[in-house]
């Protein structure tokens, strides 16, 4: 498949009439690495999702979602932070609970 044949089907099926928004939509893709081949991809799940709403929008919606990376390192901190309050917290309230029973009996 010639490699400039997805990019004249996304233009001519969706952005005929505003290329602006299509040279948008090229410059997304150039900035984010995005294949061809993946552009037309995506061009056609908007068109079978929102057929005849197929937007430049859309579609950099659809290839600027990827997945998380998350920063174990950042998080293993606060979530070290956070055990040591609620420990402390469940040991109070532990103390507590205690006190009340003792006084009880």
């Amino acid at each position: 498949m010639d490699t400039k044949q997805p990019i004249q089907t996304v233009y001519r099926s969706w952005f005929l009439h505003c290329p602006r928004e299509f040279i948008d939509l090229l410059q997304f893709c150039n900035q984010h690495q995005v294949s061809h081949q993946n552009l037309l991809d995506k061009a056609l799940y908007v068109n079978e999702i929102c057929p005849g709403h197929v937007t430049g929008e859309k579609i950099m919606a659809l290839l600027g979602n990827q997945p998380m990376i998350i920063d174990h390192r950042v998080n293993d901190h606060v979530g070290d932070e956070i055990e040591n309050f609620a420990n402390l917290q469940l040991e109070e309230i532990m103390e507590l609970i205690h006190l009340k029973v003792e006084e009880a009996v």
